[in-house]
């Protein structure tokens, strides 16, 4: 599935995945989702509203990588991303820009 990084500005500032994603992505309702961002494994905690129709997740780590992938790509604009299964609760994170979309 596809999501965009939540930017205030010019400055990433989480991922929403949105309310209609919790079933497609989740079994159960975690409080803690592993996220696969290159080589590096994270575990984010999901806020309460989260399940409340917020689907914000917002971790300083998973935000300097979508700022670094974003100005490595121009810096302009929102940026995609795809999330992938990796296993229960875990997802690979993989940037989707415009030219491999085209």
């Amino acid at each position: 599935m596809i999501f965009e990084a939540d930017c205030k500005g010019n400055v990433v500032t989480g991922l929403r995945l949105g309310r209609e994603s919790e079933g497609a992505l989740f079994g159960t309702r975690p409080g803690v989702i592993e996220l696969e961002l290159d080589h590096l494994r994270i575990a984010c905690g999901l806020p309460a509203g989260f399940w409340n129709g917020e689907g914000l997740i917002r971790d300083r780590r998973l935000c300097n990588w979508l700022e670094l992938k974003r100005q490595r790509e121009g810096g302009a604009g929102a940026l995609a991303v795809m999330l992938t299964p990796a296993s229960d609760n875990a997802f690979h994170v993989k940037p989707v820009f415009e030219r491999e979309a085209a």
